[in-house]
């Protein structure tokens, strides 16, 4: 990896290969415009700068006001910004006192237009979106919102299915005393509820029940009740709060057992989270599979015995932890052969069984899936191209070099994998001929699809770790009539093979785990490759757990993209997360990359001091010899809350988007070098032209680790300053040093 004298990443390049490591692509390049935003991010087959030709490429422009506008996406060669793929973003130019977003266009022209309601009216003064509205004026989902950015109602006008958290009559809830009964007394769904306003009855219904500690303890569905079906589960704990069991059936009126049980499933697990062993009971309560399982100190699967049940294939890796050897999902006693690039990306999968290759994928240079090349028994089938939305949703797909698009998904507001609907040309002639509206449970689970009309066609019941039942619109076993892949929380399964792509990596809902390692580390618990966010969270990116409901501040979270606008990282962290995990995500990934601080400069041992007219001194503000790498000394407020004791402050002069040093002196002129009146290293200097970078990289997460310390105080007595998140602050956020000054 090499960085830029700013402390960027311009490129990153592999020069020898390991055993067995793909070598389709050797580089990624990284290139800034004036202002510090990412412009282009190509992937090369070469190692070698200048050599090579360049294998697909992104390309962005911005306004004004620093926000995405346009996207280019070549998935072969260099852009051509004439005839290459684009999505572009609308915003408000800033005249009426507003840079919102007011649509998007997608690859093929299809326009959605953001709509604020009336003029003047609530949504519109608080800047919240009312509507999508589609090109051709159809509005594809109304949203109703509880204070300034709660959603408790999506109605699809189209179908006439409306998703609500609120009474349908408008009668307050007994236990919260709201109408918002869809919500218990903590923030967490407890009815999740699609009704058919035309039909007047529920198109989905599901209710649950939580402990004390937010575990999911029970889930009824009340449609399959109707219907004479059983379709509730019931879920146990062990001390940790890690699933241990789950059972499928009907709840008795306690909520506390199941009757009448189809299926079932529980899991012995050691001290990082590793099964030891998992039974499964199929069609009854009897167990159809007991299995036990042994891994190592890496939590790389090792063996696997069954006692009960076909033999499985057991699990191979490479030094990188990456699963070369992967049990098929549909069939767990043979495998695949998995492939991987030089950045853990799945590249390659073949049949062991067939020795067939079943499927290729294709990464851009910001690592999201840009491609799938399919095979049918060997021989090449297709290659899906797909476009993406700057929040990596999938937009569009096309296949080979065809310009028309075989399938569109338009997505939400509420969650970066809340889809509204997908469009499909099923008979490739170019237009589209399926609509499918997406109905999902409280964990953004796909439990039912609808057609225009509103009538159910699908529904899908899911084990807990992600394998997917397909089910008629009465609860029968049926068939995937649809090709149907947004399921598990929402995310895309891979039909060629059953593993379900999230984003940074691939789960495997038969072994319970990710194939790859966790790229930020050890952010949700002792293993890199356990499915953490089960049962009842969300991890859209494959790298972090995320709590659905939690109703914290969101932006504490933006701390990933610093070239993203503001309700743009809002949208991808949402549902929100408790301020102790954003830290240490936040944390972490600053370990990955101190190079940027090799650009801060001694900070001025002393400020030139001065007499006022009543003899007291002060700092001389306009020092004309002052140090030409820093910005003259300012006089702080006797009151700031970020370095209270500090008497002025002096920031480095720093370029378009570049670290700088901060340094604070007390009254006396002198350097301070210690405690929390000391200055901190910026990672995006605090300058107007790239003050969201500032606020996400370094303020946000300064008031973060404060507020963990003001809270760990109570406890252990520590002063600030010695608390571990403000140790971890500074370790990734130096405090200048002083010895040279003070020696």
């Amino acid at each position: 990896m090499f960085n830029d004298k700013l402390g960027r990443m311009i490129r990153d390049r592999v020069t020898t290969l390991g055993t067995g490591v793909d070598a389709s692509v050797r580089r990624l390049s990284t290139a800034y415009d004036v202002r510090g935003q990412v412009f282009q991010s190509t992937s090369y087959d070469n190692a070698t700068v200048g050599s090579g030709s360049i294998l697909n490429q992104v390309q962005k422009s911005y306004n004004d006001f620093q926000q995405l506008v346009t996207e280019y996406q070549s998935h072969g060669g260099a852009v051509n910004t004439m005839s290459t793929p684009k999505v572009q973003y609308t915003f408000a130019d800033g005249s009426d006192n507003t840079i919102r977003p007011l649509g998007m266009v997608y690859p093929n022209g299809r326009e959605l237009t953001f709509d604020y309601g009336n003029a003047d009216g609530i949504d519109d003064s608080s800047s919240r979106i009312a509507a999508i509205i589609d090109d051709d004026t159809t509005h594809l989902v109304d949203y109703q919102y509880l204070g300034q950015n709660s959603f408790v109602i999506a109605n699809n006008p189209q179908p006439q299915i409306e998703w609500t958290l609120a009474s349908l009559t408008g009668t307050d809830d007994p236990d919260t005393g709201d109408i918002y009964s869809g919500l218990d007394r903590f923030g967490r769904i407890k009815d999740c509820r699609w009704y058919n306003t035309d039909a007047e009855e529920d198109a989905v219904r599901l209710q649950y029940g939580y402990d004390r500690a937010s575990n999911r303890l029970w889930r009824q569905d009340d449609v399959a009740r109707s219907l004479s079906e059983d379709f509730d589960e019931l879920y146990t704990y062990d001390g940790l709060q890690r699933l241990k069991t789950m059972q499928r059936g009907l709840l008795n009126g306690g909520d506390d057992a199941i009757a009448s049980q189809t299926y079932g499933q529980c899991w012995n697990l050691d001290a990082t989270e590793n099964w030891t062993g998992m039974k499964q009971a199929e069609g009854g309560s009897s167990w159809t599979l007991e299995q036990a399982r042994t891994a190592n100190t890496v939590n790389e699967i090792t063996d696997i015995t069954n006692s009960v049940g076909p033999t499985w294939a057991v699990p191979t890796y490479d030094p990188a932890g990456n699963m070369t050897t992967v049990p098929q999902s549909a069939d767990p006693e043979n495998s695949f052969t998995a492939s991987w690039d030089a950045w853990n990306r799945l590249v390659k999968l073949v049949d062991d069984e067939a020795e067939d290759t079943i499927a290729e994928y294709q990464y851009d240079a910001i690592n999201r899936r840009i491609g799938k090349t399919l095979y049918a028994s060997g021989v090449l089938d297709q290659t899906r191209q797909i476009y993406l939305s700057s929040s990596n949703q999938v937009l569009e797909e096309r296949i080979d070099s065809n310009s028309d698009a075989v399938t569109q998904n338009v997505w939400g507001l509420i969650y970066i994998d809340g889809l509204i609907l997908r469009d499909r040309d099923t008979d490739d002639d170019g237009t589209f001929d399926e609509r499918r509206y997406c109905l999902q449970d409280a964990n953004w689970n796909t439990v039912a699809l609808t057609n225009e009309s509103g009538t159910v066609t699908q529904r899908f019941c899911y084990q807990p770790f992600g394998t997917c039942e397909f089910l008629e619109a009465d609860y029968a076993t049926g068939t995937n009539d649809s090709d149907w892949t947004t399921l598990f929380t929402g995310r895309e399964l891979d039909l060629e093979s059953g593993l379900y792509y999230f984003r940074a990596r691939y789960l495997s809902s038969q072994l319970g785990v990710f194939l790859g390692r966790d790229p930020v580390g050890y952010t949700d618990g002792p293993s890199l490759s356990a499915a953490h966010f089960i049962p009842r969270s969300v991890d859209p990116l494959g790298m972090y757990t995320i709590v659905d409901g939690a109703r914290l501040h969101c932006r504490k979270y933006c701390t990933r993209h610093p070239e993203k606008w503001f309700s743009e990282c809002m949208r991808e962290c949402m549902p929100k997360v408790p301020d102790e995990t954003a830290f240490i995500y936040w944390y972490n990934l600053e370990l990955t990359d101190t190079s940027w601080q090799k650009e801060l400069k001694p900070c001025p041992c002393r400020l030139k001091l001065n007499c006022d007219e009543q003899g007291n001194d002060v700092a001389d503000l306009e020092d004309p010899n002052f140090d030409p790498n820093f910005n003259r000394p300012q006089l702080l407020s006797a009151d700031n809350k970020y370095h209270p004791g500090a008497k002025y402050e002096v920031r480095q002069k720093s370029s378009w988007g570049g670290a700088g040093q901060q340094c604070t002196y007390d009254k006396a002129g002198f350097l301070i070098g210690s405690g929390l009146a000391a200055g901190t290293a910026d990672r995006y200097g605090g300058t107007w032209y790239n003050v969201v970078g500032h606020v996400q990289h370094d303020v946000t997460p300064f008031e973060l680790a404060i507020s963990l310390c003001e809270a760990d105080q109570k406890e252990s007595q520590k002063p600030l300053e010695k608390c571990k998140y403000m140790l971890q602050y500074f370790e990734v956020r130096p405090i200048p040093p002083t010895a040279d000054c003070f020696p």
